[in-house]
């Protein structure tokens, strides 16, 4: 009987630890959203790390927020055109005709580039599942890390 107690026990605080680390990392992840406020009408937007290939960003309007993602990626290859996929761990994708844009760096490699407006049930698809890989125009890339912009997502949502 004290085995079986003493089992129960180690599933709990390891069930309790591994609980407490999923809201360290998220905690963490919320911590490095930037915050901007308007010098005007004080009203206050998010932005997700621009370091990363997918930035979140959200911002006040009058009945509630608009929810954006800017997706971008650098390469020795260009593809101009049209059309954006973001595939999940689900199989559901996010698909849009918008134009890709490129530029230029100093590098002389190609920044793609593009943004669009997310839809309520898009931005749960961003919590609930884990993004796999983007393709913008006619390159895939791959997720490195997809947790973290679950992360993100959630804690742009709950600010």
């Amino acid at each position: 009987m004290k085995k079986i107690f003493d089992l129960a026990l180690l599933i709990g605080l390891f069930l309790g630890l591994e609980a407490k680390s999923q809201n360290f990392d998220l905690e963490m992840y919320c911590a490095k959203i930037q915050e901007h406020t308007d010098k005007i009408n004080g009203s206050k937007s998010y932005k997700s790390p621009t370091s990363n290939p997918i930035v979140f960003n959200r911002y006040p309007k009058k009945d509630g927020h608009i929810y954006m993602i800017e997706l971008k990626k650098v390469t020795k290859y260009k593809s101009a055109g049209n059309g954006i996929t973001i595939t999940f761990d689900n199989g559901q994708k996010i698909e849009r005709k918008n134009r890709v844009a490129i530029r230029i760096n100093d590098n002389t490699e190609f920044e793609h580039f593009t943004m669009f407006k997310l839809t309520p049930e898009e931005i749960e698809l961003f919590k609930n599942h884990l993004v796999t890989e983007y393709q913008l125009h006619r390159l895939t890339f791959s997720i490195d890390n997809p947790k973290k912009y679950q992360a993100y997502m959630k804690c742009i949502d709950k600010i």
